[in-house]
């Protein structure tokens, strides 16, 4: 057993002179044998990504496919670890994974967008109709299409079937932290689906302008 002061363990004539070299040599014997002990006790915290030693979380991410970046930070490598195995069984859900990273990198309280109070309708033909028959355009110039209505957009709006709007609840991200946000949800998201990232301004939905992950 080594003592609480290693000193304890030096020959009786240098603890006796007491000189400025042996408290020093003893204060760092110490310093490293505390370190060590923090070391082997940590080993017992390994299975609580909560308390896990912060030098062990990247071995421990790679075991248990965590997703770890480079980039991420202590708070975000631990998160990832604690979800890790749950997170493989709700991947792609919204409460189970795609919330928890959103509101772990950004900071906010994140919500899905949606339309409550009607209905969305798309009207078509059967694709063989004669050609004297036209398209009602809407939203566009064009005339003389085949028939039926044609809705003009981008394909990201809310309400068509496939496209998510999330609110990150942060209307300050950068470019970078876009990017950065898409790279650690893409994984979390079904490849069918197109997730729009934006933020509400003045009862708006804002999409950022590097925020869609198609």
């Amino acid at each position: 057993m080594i003592p609480s002061d290693v000193k304890q363990l030096f020959p009786r004539v240098y603890v006796e002179k007491n000189e400025l070299s042996t408290i020093a040599l003893a204060n760092k014997m110490n310093e490293i044998i505390a370190a060590v002990k923090a070391d082997i006790t940590g080993l017992g915290n390994l299975h609580d990504a909560l308390r896990c030693p912060a030098w062990l979380l990247e071995e421990l991410g790679y075991y248990l496919h965590a997703g770890l970046e480079n980039l991420d930070t202590e708070a975000v490598k631990r998160r990832k670890i604690a979800t890790a195995i749950k997170g493989h069984k709700n991947g792609g859900t919204w409460q189970g994974s795609v919330k928890l990273i959103v509101d772990s990198i950004v900071g906010g309280d994140s919500n899905i967008l949606s339309f409550v109070g009607f209905d969305d309708f798309i009207v078509c033909g059967k694709g063989n109709e004669p050609a004297s028959y036209y398209w009602a355009g809407v939203g566009g110039k064009s005339a003389a299409l085949p028939y039926g209505i044609y809705i003009y957009g981008k394909g990201i709006e809310r309400g068509i079937k496939g496209v998510v709007s999330i609110d990150v609840d942060s209307s300050t991200l950068t470019a970078e932290e876009v990017e950065d946000l898409k790279a650690q949800l893409v994984n979390s998201i079904p490849s069918y689906e197109i997730i729009v990232l934006g933020y509400m301004s003045a009862g708006k939905f804002v999409v950022y302008a590097n925020g869609v992950i198609k």
